[in-house]
């Protein structure tokens, strides 16, 4: 499983987190997740826009609401479901399809072709949608 967080940066969101309650990182942090989510939802539809794509990857983007894991709390962003590979009937969950997307699949052994090339959209929304994450998870807490 591939798991990416942000941590906070800067003094003013350190000192809030130390003044906050449990329930308001958590209320913070699913803030968070929820633009993190709605950014990789719309990087998917806007980098998959070839003919067989469908925007099922996108349109099943869900947010798993915070947590305690640690020594903090976490929320995930996650592709529920299933969808049918068309041509060769085989069914593939949409995270695996994700997965995929994110990171690339090797070639098989020759003589067989095949792979697939790494498309990271997920990393390229958090790499642009960064400091709007981290400015909503900022204004979820509360001033001490």
């Amino acid at each position: 499983m591939a798991v990416m967080s942000f941590e906070a940066s800067g003094l003013l969101t350190f000192e809030k987190m130390l003044a906050s309650s449990s329930k308001d990182i958590r209320k913070a942090c699913n803030a968070g997740g929820e633009v993190a989510r709605q950014k990789i939802a719309e990087q998917s539809r806007s980098d998959f826009t070839r003919g067989y794509s469908r925007g099922t990857t996108a349109s099943n983007t869900k947010l798993k609401k915070a947590a305690k894991q640690g020594d903090g709390y976490a929320a995930y962003v996650t592709f529920n479901g299933t969808r049918n590979d068309g041509w060769c009937g085989t069914v593939r969950r949409n995270a695996e399809v994700a997965f995929i997307n994110e990171f690339g699949a090797p070639k098989k052994k020759p003589p067989a072709q095949g792979g697939h090339p790494a498309r990271p959209f997920i990393q390229h929304a958090l790499d642009k949608y960064e400091d709007q994450i981290l400015d909503t998870i900022e204004k979820a807490l509360p001033n001490y």
